[in-house]
């Protein structure tokens, strides 16, 4: 069984996740021991991993919301270069997340416009061919 998505498997398309070291609370306790007595000393600071947010970009589709077939397939187009080279700077931000959706969205509609005047050039170009052409002698 396959099973086809269109958005991605790990945060249902929103491209962000509950940071899994704090739980979600933006708060990561530190325990460490007072001196020479075997007393434990509990000390709350920001989460390291999402930095106190208690959210993180989703790792599996850089924030970008689309399932991995997708995701690779953008990785290789051109018109995705803006997006990709954040994605390699590591330059995505929670705040950054929806507009990134938002550029990948224009992407795929103009990407999807092409195939269609693709097709629709093709199939006129063949009704053409079908039919014989006057010839002038």
């Amino acid at each position: 069984l396959v099973f086809k998505t269109k958005d991605c498997v790990e945060c249902s398309g929103s491209g962000i996740l509950t940071c899994t070291s704090c739980e979600g609370s933006g708060k990561y306790a530190l325990i460490g021991k007072r001196g020479q007595i075997q007393e434990f000393q509990y000390v709350l600071a920001s989460c390291p991993e999402c930095f106190g947010t208690g959210k993180k970009v989703c790792e599996h589709c850089f924030g970008t919301g689309l399932p991995e077939k997708k995701l690779k397939g953008m990785l290789r187009d051109p018109r995705f270069e803006r997006i990709t080279e954040r994605l390699r700077t590591q330059n995505v931000d929670i705040e950054l997340v929806p507009e990134i959706q938002k550029e990948v969205k224009e992407i795929q509609a103009q990407i999807a416009a092409e195939k269609q005047a693709k097709k629709a050039a093709e199939a006129s170009a063949a009704s053409g061919e079908a039919t014989p052409q006057p010839t002038t002698v």
